[in-house]
């Protein structure tokens, strides 16, 4: 869980804000949607899970300490989440807005686990 918010606030940070409304929270809904629409696409699915690994990778590399590698691996993965789409950087964007150690933190984040599931065949 620690990489998926360690993913959404990378991708949120270079997602540009005008596309949101200044205090749009996201519903489970919301991420339910984005979900299954990249569930949907076997090559979002890949693209998504490639993303999240460049991500496993970056903060492998920041624990050993190389951050060139990491900040490589992070603009990799960055790259990766906007090839996502809209909706799933709109997703990540207003994901800042929650807490993640709050329960709706934790309800949107176990929302995405179906993703991380994809990752696991």
């Amino acid at each position: 869980m620690r990489m998926k918010f360690f993913a959404i606030m990378a991708v949120a940070a270079v997602v540009p804000t005008f596309a949101f409304a200044e205090d749009a929270k996201p519903t489970k809904a919301d991420v339910d949607k984005v979900v299954k629409s990249i569930q949907a696409d076997k090559a979002k699915t890949q693209q998504y899970c490639d993303m999240m690994k460049a991500y496993d990778d970056a903060a492998a590399a920041d624990d050993k300490k190389d951050s060139k590698a990491a900040q490589e691996l992070s603009a990799k993965a960055d790259d990766l989440g906007k090839k996502l789409g809209a909706d799933y950087e709109k997703l990540m964007t207003s994901l800042q807005k929650v807490d993640p150690s709050s329960k709706e933190g934790q309800e949107l984040s176990s929302a995405l686990d179906p993703l991380d599931a994809s990752c696991k065949k």
